[in-house]
């Protein structure tokens, strides 16, 4: 009888879908996990999978079957469906008459102002009492929280939900989710490339459904990935490597086969030079589309892409987009001035990406004082075009002929 429950449970799950955009987790996905909106891990949605996020250890077999961007309360470690939204959201104190007055110049934090126990919280938590009342009753045990600003005891509330409500947010992994987890946890294995400086480079590359595009990263897939996403079905990806594939975060989207096939990565040293494509063109797709010649070129990288670059902008072809990403200026200014010395390019133009958040809120609008990285890199972008030397050889060699001919009838 329990075989057959078990079946019949697994029977109503919802398979792996075929299609990307499916509206409900299905068993297998990967799911990314938002805790009270600023807390981010991967998890995976199957049969007694869990993963921990933060202090919380959670079960993902819940999951399966839910929509995405749905919200769980996890306390527990169960995740159970709820209305209620982050902190972040919904706590907003009213300044009261004399907040103008109050001053917190005179509030000492030794941590003898809570009257209630901890012993008593956890009594609150296991009788069932909801995140609101263990609220109501911690600001009612604080000898000081009347005493404190509006503005304190906004940051003081929001503060304690943080640690007594878990709630939970199913994201689907895309590129542009995975770039804002990356950035906030793992800036340095991403080159410290922002979210909407990633958006700007693929704009600037013209990634799009049907493009062949050739990628050389270091940022742990997560260019790949945005890129795959946007070609979608259509199209090819050369991923490029010097050492290691960087199909990280390719691993994470939820894609179809048919998808995977767009994407190839190959070894940098064994098609580059573009002669040694040439040599493999007959046999190998990949050296047949770059010798066809492709329609965009991204690099991306923390160290000095100068030579790289170069050979890889061999492959690419006319009056197509080529964009380098770097952390630092210099290695692009020497590649400016390559090719305002040996032509090859046109519309070549270097962008500074220097950006700061504020903060925007009633009487309290200003820049966040965790600066971070600001200056999260530089982007070099251009169009190649033919070899200047070169059609100017042709011209003089034109030219000369031409000269001889016109000098013979005079002989």
């Amino acid at each position: 009888t329990r075989d057959m429950q078990a079946s019949s449970e697994s029977l109503l799950r919802p398979k792996k879908s075929e299609h990307i955009l499916s509206p409900v987790i299905c068993e297998g996905d990967t799911v990314l996990l938002e805790l009270n909106g600023e807390a981010y891990v991967l998890g995976r949605a199957v049969p007694g999978g869990k993963s921990r996020i933060g202090r919380v250890q959670i079960s993902t077999a819940a999951l399966i079957g839910q929509p995405w961007g749905a919200f769980f309360d996890a306390e527990g470690g169960k995740l159970r469906r709820t209305s209620e939204r982050p902190y972040a959201e919904n706590v907003v104190v009213e300044c009261a008459e004399d907040d103008e007055e109050r001053t917190n110049a005179g509030i000492v934090d030794n941590n003898q102002s809570q009257t209630l126990t901890q012993k008593e919280v956890e009594e609150l938590k296991q009788s069932g009492a909801s995140v609101s009342t263990i609220l109501d009753k911690v600001t009612k045990g604080s000898t000081t929280f009347e005493k404190k600003t509006a503005f304190s005891q906004e940051k003081y509330l929001k503060r304690k939900q943080r640690k007594y409500k878990h709630i939970v947010r199913s994201v689907r992994p895309t590129g542009a989710s995975l770039a804002r987890m990356l950035y906030k946890k793992h800036s340095k294995r991403i080159c410290e490339m922002r979210p909407d400086l990633l958006a700007i480079l693929l704009n600037m590359a013209n990634v799009q459904s049907g493009s062949r595009v050739l990628v050389l990263e270091q940022t742990s897939g997560l260019l790949n990935s945005c890129v795959l996403e946007r070609l979608g079905t259509k199209g090819r990806l050369l991923a490029a490597y010097i050492s290691t594939r960087n199909v990280g975060c390719v691993q994470h989207l939820n894609i179809t086969a048919e998808q995977r096939d767009v994407l190839q990565s190959i070894p940098l040293g064994q098609y580059f030079p573009l002669a040694k494509a040439e040599e493999l063109r007959a046999e190998d797709a990949a050296a047949a589309c770059l010798c066809q010649g492709i329609d965009s070129l991204i690099v991306a990288t923390r160290y000095d892409p100068q030579d790289m670059f170069l050979e890889m902008l061999e492959a690419l072809a006319p009056s197509r987009p080529f964009v380098v990403f770097s952390p630092y200026r210099e290695p692009l200014i020497k590649i400016l001035k390559h090719f305002k010395d040996h032509g090859g390019a046109t519309n070549v133009s270097l962008h500074d990406t220097f950006t700061r958040d504020m903060q925007v809120l009633p009487s309290r609008t200003r820049p966040i004082m965790n600066l971070g990285s600001a200056d999260s890199g530089f982007l070099l972008h251009g169009l190649r075009t033919l070899d200047k030397e070169v059609d100017r050889d042709a011209e003089d060699g034109g030219a000369n002929e031409g000269g001889d001919a016109a000098a013979e009838p005079d002989e």
